[in-house]
């Protein structure tokens, strides 16, 4: 398996290697020692070091993709399977028009009840005739003001959660 991103952003470019796990047993299998490199349209050899097992990064740490060009990736095994990618093209970034939130409510899980939640969107538009792929990251929360009460936490299961005078009084005791 590969695991990797094709992106104009910052971050160092980082590609994943693992076999597969039966199903009743997943778990992260690295497929280690091997030779992974990137080629671009010219040729160009882009040299990845493993980092960890099964994990390979650029060696040259100012390296970033470049919007138009094409690129692929080159993957030789310790037992002398080899792979190589389609060649992928970084397209033109499609601006953002807008990001609004609409009050929506939702059935959750198994539990039956309607839950209202704010639902964010995000329009965009492109001016490339082809298909477009979008990835959007939340990097930060500037400042978020909840039109509800918190009436649970989920930790992986519902907690209750107190009410806001008891925080209060919770503060006042240990202050």
């Amino acid at each position: 398996m590969v695991d990797g991103l094709l992106t104009n952003g910052n971050e160092p470019v980082i590609v994943k290697l693992s076999i597969s796990s039966p199903l009743n047993n997943e778990k992260f299998i690295p497929a280690a020692d091997c030779e992974v490199y990137i080629t671009d349209e010219k040729q160009t050899i882009i040299t990845l070091t493993e980092t960890d097992l099964g994990t390979y990064q650029v060696s040259d740490s100012t390296f970033r993709w470049q919007i138009g060009k094409t690129y692929e990736l080159h993957v030789k095994g310790p037992d002398g399977y080899s792979y190589q990618s389609e060649p992928c093209t970084l397209p033109i970034p499609s601006p953002i028009d807008s990001v609004y939130g609409i009050l929506e409510c939702k059935e959750f899980g198994n539990l039956h009840h309607i839950i209202p939640g704010i639902q964010f969107y995000i329009d965009n538009h492109s001016d490339q005739p082809d298909t477009s792929y979008y990835l959007w990251k939340l990097c930060q929360t500037y400042e978020y003001q909840s039109s509800f009460d918190i009436d649970y936490t989920w930790e992986g299961y519902f907690i209750p959660f107190p009410k806001p005078d008891s925080l209060q009084n919770l503060l006042e005791r240990f202050l």
